[in-house]
């Protein structure tokens, strides 16, 4: 057999592995997602006996802060069991005194400015969500951005389903608002692909990723793993490293809520430079995150392995 002809089998062994790669993980999925079953709130009763704290860290959302604080203010939820915490993460534009023109007792602001040194932050985000955490009295956090949007029922969702499943952490639907252009229709195709994997990584007992746009979690859970501590060498993946962290503490505590009036709705990002920045911020989460999946990882590769040495490939 010639070297070439070699390097021709090599290839389209390899071509078949990665393609039944592939299909075998499509099905996965595709079997998680179809296992979730869809939840119907109002057919559940609920006492709304937690108290809820809703936490947005924000930056330069001055475009964007008050509807969405409108919106959460307008929740289906009793208003003493519910408040909103927002973080001024070091904005440089008019977001401070946006919040400052909201007449409600619920709502409470604190700067980061008044508690940290800009220039000593690797994780300004992480550092603001825990400053909120700490601030909150809600027994149950829903963290959530300033450029969100988010139906009425949105919060009693959350709450109905926590009180029927008793999860750790819940991660939410995320969608984008507009899908006007090509870039805009990419992303939301995009978003949708990674929030099917979510809802199928949670069913099928390893969570991969979730969205901090749209995060609830017990706060008692929050303190037992040690919140955003230990990863705050990456400027984001806040939410990930915090459910990675209750699903090692709490097997099966992770849950998906699939459910139409749960979706929180933001914007995509403007331009395809900005998208660029984006998955490369995401890709580094990805890589610092792979200790968690240790033994995962050394199956896959010892599967590959004992297959291509079975196949002649190595020796």
């Amino acid at each position: 057999m010639s070297c070439s002809h070699q390097i021709m089998m090599i290839i389209y062994f390899a071509s078949f592995l990665l393609t039944l790669f592939y299909v075998g993980l499509i099905a996965y999925y595709g079997y998680g997602w179809y296992r979730t079953r869809p939840f119907q709130p109002f057919t559940e009763r609920a006492n709304f006996s937690k108290t809820v704290s809703v936490l947005i860290p924000v930056r330069n959302e001055e475009a964007s802060i008050q509807a969405t604080i409108h919106d959460i203010l307008k929740q289906e939820y009793l208003n003493d069991g519910m408040e909103v915490i927002v973080v001024d993460d070091f904005s440089s534009d008019r977001t401070r005194q946006y919040l400052e023109q909201i007449p409600d007792k619920r709502l409470r602001v604190f700067a980061m400015r008044d508690f940290f040194n800009e220039n000593q932050l690797a994780s300004p985000k992480k550092e603001a969500l825990a400053l909120a955490v700490s601030k909150a009295k809600g027994e149950l956090i829903v963290t959530t951005d300033g450029d969100c949007r988010m139906g009425p029922h949105w919060l009693s969702t959350i709450v109905r389903f926590f009180e029927h499943y008793q999860p750790k952490l819940i991660a939410g639907p995320v969608v984008y608002q507009r899908s006007d252009s090509f870039l805009n229709a990419f992303q939301s195709l995009d978003l949708l692909s990674m929030m099917g994997i979510t809802c199928a990584s949670v069913a099928n007992g390893l969570p991969v990723m979730c969205n901090g746009a749209n995060l609830a979690f017990e706060k008692s859970a929050y303190d037992k793993v040690g919140g955003y501590s230990n990863n705050t060498y990456t400027a984001t993946g806040d939410d990930v490293f915090l459910m990675l962290k209750v699903q090692n503490k709490y097997p099966g505590g992770v849950k998906f809520l699939k459910a139409r009036e749960a979706v929180v709705t933001t914007e995509p990002q403007p331009t395809y430079w900005a998208l660029f920045q984006q998955r490369k911020r995401w890709g580094v989460v990805f890589v610092s995150r792979s200790h968690y999946y240790r033994s995962f990882t050394r199956s896959v590769r010892s599967f590959f392995h004992v297959t291509c040495w079975g196949w002649g490939i190595i020796a």
